[in-house]
């Protein structure tokens, strides 16, 4: 998968500003070299939600009680799925320019 790029400059925005955008609620990220703002696209908005929801809600609705896991096995099975679906946040995640971004 091909790093993302400013629409404007061609400067390579960094996995960790990506990450960092992410955890602090989708937040734009200014290209550090020409200072054009890029947020989020909404479909992966929605791919980010669907990714972060559905497999801890499916461990513990589902597979626990099938499995028979107990509630700490369970919690602690749910922690690595998440950390391991935030961590892939920035490969997913994609940006564009921003409209009528306010600071």
């Amino acid at each position: 998968m091909a790093q993302q790029k400013c629409d404007n400059c061609g400067q390579v925005i960094t996995k960790k500003e990506i990450q960092h955008s992410l955890l602090k609620g989708y937040r734009p990220i200014t290209c550090n070299n020409c200072g054009t703002v890029h947020q989020i696209k909404e479909i992966s908005k929605l791919i980010i939600a669907m990714l972060v929801t559905f497999p801890v809600v499916l461990l513990v609705l589902l597979l626990s009680t099938a499995i028979g896991l107990s509630g700490i096995q369970t919690f602690v099975v749910g922690l690595i799925i998440l950390a391991i679906t935030i961590v892939s946040l920035p490969f997913i995640a994609k940006y564009e320019l921003a409209k009528n971004h306010e600071l």
